[in-house]
């Protein structure tokens, strides 16, 4: 009996120096990540607010001049960011679902903040690239992406063979999404 909790014992205490140990990397590497700074925050309002311009003066003017070359190079680049925009306001407050660190050659520090906005129909999550680590404000990139969208029982297309418009209903029931295929 002794044996047999000896090697339970044994068994046991390097399991949970594991945990203990990856506990504290987890906690020591989130707290090296850059926080939002207030100024990073009305930075990523402006640009959202911007989005809803008729034309992108007001965008391009909160931006750095890689982006504003980027945007200039492509004209149709604007709308086609405006249109991933769901109708409507967001449901629910701005969220920060991301947080990260870079450091690339040539480019130097960059913090990257991915905010989600959460609407009726979809999620849009919008990621903005600052300058540096120290909490900056110089937006040196940025990109919009959907999610899929949320489901919906008025979203189902039932499909039955002797409707007339058969072939339509197969075509709206077979859709590829940017993230998936249904």
């Amino acid at each position: 009996m002794l044996k047999k909790l000896v090697v339970i014992i044994t068994l046991i205490l390097p399991i949970t120096a594991c945990e203990k140990i990856g506990d504290f990397l987890i906690a020591k590497f989130e707290s090296s990540l850059p926080s939002e700074t207030s100024s990073q925050r009305a930075k990523s309002e402006k640009l959202f607010v911007a989005l809803h311009e008729p034309n992108q003066d007001s965008f391009l003017a909160l931006v750095e001049e890689n982006v504003r070359d980027a945007m200039l190079a492509d004209p149709e680049l604007f709308s086609r960011m405006k249109k991933l925009i769901p109708a409507g306001q967001p449901s629910a407050e701005v969220e920060v679902i991301q947080r990260m660190a870079n450091t690339r050659l040539g480019e130097g520090e960059t913090t990257t903040i991915v905010y989600k906005y959460d609407y009726p129909q979809k999620e849009l999550y919008m990621s903005v690239v600052f300058a540096g680590h120290d909490g900056d404000d110089k937006v040196k990139g940025f990109w919009l992406e959907n999610a899929a969208e949320k489901e919906s029982d008025d979203l189902v297309t039932e499909i039955t063979s002797d409707a007339d418009d058969f072939n339509i209903q197969v075509d709206e029931a077979s859709t590829v999404t940017p993230t998936a295929y249904s």
